[in-house]
């Protein structure tokens, strides 16, 4: 009997505990938020008193809402008669200065139109100079490539060493005034590349140019120079490949009357042909070629390892 009761006790006791639990939850719940209500509240509170007292005055702050707090009060009248005063006083001088200086404004608009026109105009000859001492560009293996004629009137009549025209025996200096100008930051023009020649003993007078000028002013401006030795079609092909031109001296035949002249083979094209640059036929600079009949056209009395020369940077 004694642990029935026992039991009976512990059951409603258990029961009792588990009733209170739950409204205690709900009440901890209901503190909670009317405490974070609270606090909510006085954030905003604070932030609105911080944002009226130190914003709002700042941004309804204008002369009509000044006036309109002073209520017509005599020193806002004054205050705006002073403001009225001086805006006159800006527009008068305003206008003073428009009238006295507009003679001189216009002096000086004139005289920088002038000096602009001026600069125009030298800009405008010195392209007009480059573009006639430029002929024009072609492509190449190498980039562009400058080309240059021989008997072009600014320099054909011109001496390569003491009594030959470059119009004539120039072929040598003008293929290589093309090359440097090209490949290097020199600016040579045939007129100048003949009195390098000239005044370093490359001038063979009377019958155009050394063999050894062609490798020799490479290098001397800085570029590589690989002489093609028994040149064939591939060897030929592989120096293109690689970004680099080839100077060819041919003989007798399709380039030359004369045993003698140097011309630039310049590119190879998808169909196994190649282009060149020829300082004497300008034709010839628009056709393309079999390598084999370039080959066949090389002099066969050659030196300084001629007569194929590949050249690149």
């Amino acid at each position: 009997m004694s642990s029935m009761m026992e039991v009976s006790m512990y059951n409603n006791e258990d029961r009792y505990r588990r009733k209170r639990r739950p409204r205690r939850r709900v009440k901890r719940r209901r503190i909670n938020k009317a405490r974070f209500a609270v606090f909510s509240f006085t954030v905003i509170l604070f932030l609105s008193i911080i944002f009226i007292k130190f914003f709002l005055p700042s941004l309804s702050k204008s002369p009509v809402a000044e006036a309109e707090n002073q209520n017509g009060s005599p020193e806002w009248i004054e205050k705006k008669e002073d403001m009225e005063k001086e805006i006159l006083r800006n527009r008068e001088n305003k206008n003073i200065l428009t009238d006295s200086d507009s003679k001189e404004t216009d002096d000086k608009s004139a005289e920088n139109s002038v000096y602009d026109d001026k600069e125009d105009k030298e800009d405008k000859d010195k392209a007009d100079q480059k573009k006639d001492k430029f002929d024009f560009k072609m492509d190449s293996a190498a980039g562009p490539l400058i080309y240059y004629n021989q008997e072009d009137p600014k320099w054909s009549d011109q001496l390569y060493g003491p009594s030959d025209p470059i119009g004539t025996h120039g072929c040598g200096p003008t293929v290589m005034a093309s090359v440097v100008s090209s490949l290097t930051e020199y600016d040579m023009d045939p007129v100048q590349m003949s009195n390098w020649a000239y005044e370093n003993g490359y001038c063979a007078v009377g019958n155009g140019s050394l063999h050894s000028l062609i490798p020799d002013a490479a290098r001397a401006f800085g570029l590589n120079v690989e002489p093609l030795y028994h040149a064939n079609e591939d060897s030929i092909k592989n120096a293109l490949s690689e970004g680099k031109i080839i100077v060819e001296l041919s003989g007798h035949g399709i380039f030359s009357d004369e045993d003698g002249h140097f011309f630039i083979i310049r590119e190879l094209k998808p169909n196994g042909k190649v282009t060149v640059s020829d300082s004497v036929n300008l034709s010839h600079v628009f056709e393309q070629w079999n390598i084999q009949t370039l080959i066949n056209e090389a002099s066969n009395t050659s030196s300084s390892g001629g007569p194929f020369w590949a050249i690149g940077k």
